[in-house]
């Protein structure tokens, strides 16, 4: 959690209760601003990876009688993720500040398979013909976006703050609908 009263602190906590109540429950009126929750973590050794944490960012926190650290949202959920490792259940990250070769490498890898089953489909096109090719199109689609949305395995955990949004399934499935209905027309185009 982070708190734009104190810029430059991250405080790295563990609770057995959703996150979101945690959070809560530190913006009394003792604080000047709400807490804001950056990043969450579902696992069942909870104390241990938090106490791991704690001992590897010793150097970078701000008063050893409290969980604040001198470290900024990302660094703090690149060492959470580093000590967790395979004990993830699941994760969330409500950060603004995502690593930009995190952000980039997704985007890579979801336009570099759309490239692909163009190329894949516009060849397929005058070997098995048009409505095969758009099927073909449409399931190569549908794997990207099922790869995609397992990435994001943890958009199904049951809490989640009100002030964010959830990503729809359903808009990105008419999303990817419309493009291969725009595709299949300029296949179907070019090859008259």
């Amino acid at each position: 959690m982070s708190n734009p009263a104190h810029p430059g602190l991250v405080k790295i906590g563990q609770t057995s209760k959703d996150p979101e109540l945690r959070r809560r429950d530190l913006s009394t009126t003792g604080v000047l601003e709400d807490f804001v929750l950056e990043y969450r973590v579902l696992t069942e050794d909870y104390d241990e990876i938090e106490l791991e944490v704690h001992r590897q960012l010793i150097d970078s926190r701000y008063r050893q009688d409290r969980e604040f650290f001198e470290i900024s949202p990302s660094e703090a959920i690149s060492k959470i993720r580093e000590v967790a490792g395979e004990r993830v259940e699941s994760e969330k990250n409500f950060s603004k500040f995502v690593s930009a070769a995190e952000s980039q490498s997704d985007d890579v890898i979801w336009v570099l398979g759309i490239i692909l089953a163009i190329f894949v489909s516009i060849n397929l096109f005058n070997v098995l013909g048009p409505v095969i090719a758009g099927l073909l199109f449409w399931v190569l689609i549908a794997g990207i976006l099922i790869y995609r949305r397992k990435k994001n395995k943890s958009l199904n955990v049951k809490y989640f703050s009100r002030s964010v949004s959830k990503p729809s399934f359903k808009k990105d499935l008419f999303k990817i609908l419309g493009f291969c209905i725009v595709m299949f027309t300029l296949m179907v185009l070019i090859n008259m």
